[in-house]
């Protein structure tokens, strides 16, 4: 259990963006992992291992300038995204990945780690 009290589940797996949506999907009660406030973003960070700096999350490119969590919020419209700039390197990325402490751009097919996120206290998340 994190501050934010919700639970993260790290799989000892990597997969690719649609995999790691499944998997988490048949756990029941969780998601891919979505980080809407920078408190969420802080304590996740920490908790990643160093040797792996490529991490999937739930957040699909639009455009260069528009990025929409997996539960349809906007990310401008969330802590994070007024914080915590996207970085946008590649063309033909449709997701974002964690990578160094930033949201940079990726492409979903490439296996990487990732978070499962479940609400047992049904906080709004």
């Amino acid at each position: 259990m994190m501050p934010d009290t919700l639970l993260y589940l790290k799989p000892n797996v990597t997969l690719n963006f649609t995999d790691a949506k499944a998997y988490c999907s048949k756990i029941p009660g969780h998601r891919l992992s979505i980080y809407k406030k920078m408190d969420q973003w802080r304590a996740i960070s920490a908790k990643m291992d160093n040797n792996e700096p490529y991490w999937v999350v739930d957040l699909q490119k639009q455009d260069d300038n528009t990025a929409i969590w997996g539960d349809g919020t906007l990310y401008k419209d969330t802590e994070i995204g007024q914080n915590l700039p996207l970085q946008n390197a590649y063309s033909i990325a449709r997701i974002y990945i964690f990578f160094n402490g930033t949201l940079d751009d990726g492409v979903s097919y490439r296996m990487r780690r990732f978070f499962c996120q479940a609400n047992p206290f049904g906080v709004d998340w």
